[in-house]
C-alpha cells in the first residue's frame, strides 16, 4: 500500500513538469518547486536535472578546451588581451578616433564611428568573448595556440583586424 499523499505529490511533480517542458530552464522550475515543497510543509522530493551545452552549435568540444587547466586559460587569454590592448593603444596614437580601456578582463574598444567592441576573458567556460558593433557576438576558446570561434573557425585577431581596418580603411592585423 502507497503511503498517503504519493499520489498528490506524483501529481503536483509531473504538473511542474509540463508546466517547465516547454521552457529553457528545467533547473529553476525544479529548484522552484522543490522549494514550493520545502515552504509549503508538504512531504520534500528533491530531484536534480543537469542541462548545459558546451558548444552552441551542438559540436563537442576539443579536448585541448577540456584539459587545459584555469592557470593556463589565465596565462594565455591575459597574455592575449595585454599584447592586444598595446597594440591598440600604438594604433590610437596614430589614429584618434580610437581609445581603448583594459580594467579587470574587460576590454573596452571605442572606434567612431562604428561603436564599442566589449572583448572580455570568461573564465568558467575558458573562453575570450567579443561583443563587435559590426559581427555581433562571439565566443573564442584557444586552439592550437591561437584563439578560434568554434561557431565560425574565424581566429579573434582576424576577426579584429578585419574589422577594425575597413572602419579605418587601412589594412591592419593585430598578432595573436
Amino acid at each position: 500500500m502507497r503511503p498517503f499523499g504519493t499520489r498528490l505529490l506524483r501529481s503536483q511533480v509531473l504538473q511542474s513538469f509540463v508546466r517547465c517542458s516547454g521552457t529553457h530552464f528545467p533547473v529553476r522550475c525544479a529548484s522552484t518547486y522543490r522549494k514550493h515543497l520545502v515552504l509549503s510543509g508538504k512531504p520534500q522530493w528533491a530531484f536534480n536535472i543537469r542541462t548545459y551545452s558546451s558548444t552552441t552549435d551542438g559540436h563537442e568540444v576539443p579536448q585541448e578546451i577540456d584539459s587545459m587547466s584555469i592557470n593556463e586559460y589565465h596565462h594565455f587569454a591575459d597574455e592575449f588581451m595585454e599584447g592586444l590592448l598595446d597594440q591598440l593603444e600604438l594604433l590610437g596614437e596614430e589614429y584618434p578616433q580610437i581609445d581603448v580601456e583594459y580594467s579587470q578582463g574587460v576590454m573596452t574598444l571605442e572606434i567612431e564611428p562604428l561603436g564599442t567592441y566589449v572583448i572580455n576573458k570568461q573564465p568558467p567556460n575558458k573562453q575570450i568573448w567579443i561583443s563587435s558593433p559590426e559581427s555581433g557576438p562571439d565566443r573564442f576558446d584557444k586552439i592550437g595556440g591561437e584563439w578560434i570561434s568554434l561557431r565560425t573557425g574565424e581566429n579573434l585577431a582576424t576577426l579584429l583586424g578585419r574589422e577594425v581596418g575597413e572602419t579605418l580603411g587601412e589594412v591592419v592585423q593585430f598578432e595573436s
